[in-house]
């Protein structure tokens, strides 16, 4: 589920991340929107994307490893997921998945 996410994150960072730049010709934007207001605002989009995106695949990383650090950032990844409507009952999921006791099963005891 992470590394989905972490696609999903790199590819909205791009896009957005282009729309800022200013590769998509302005002839594209719809009309009563101005340009430079829409790149400023994708310009934070792409950047709040590729952030999360980088601290998911740093939690996956440290997830995968075991180490202790991965499950507070992935919590906080989940959380970020939360601002998204998508993202509620997934990050739901994966904040009681990261945060369940371990505890033995009643056939491994």
């Amino acid at each position: 589920m992470f590394w989905a996410g972490t696609a999903l994150l790199l590819w909205a960072g791009l896009v957005y991340g282009m729309v800022a730049l200013g590769l998509v010709p302005a002839r594209d934007v719809p009309s009563g929107y101005d340009p430079q207001t829409l790149r400023q605002v994708a310009a934070v989009v792409a950047i709040g994307a590729i952030s999360v995106c980088a601290c998911q695949v740093a939690s996956a990383i440290g997830l995968l490893g075991g180490q202790p650090w991965a499950r507070p950032l992935a919590t906080l990844v989940c959380l970020a997921w939360f601002l998204t409507l998508v993202g509620i009952p997934l990050g739901l999921a994966a904040i009681v998945s990261l945060w369940r006791s371990r505890r033995p099963s009643l056939t491994e005891r």
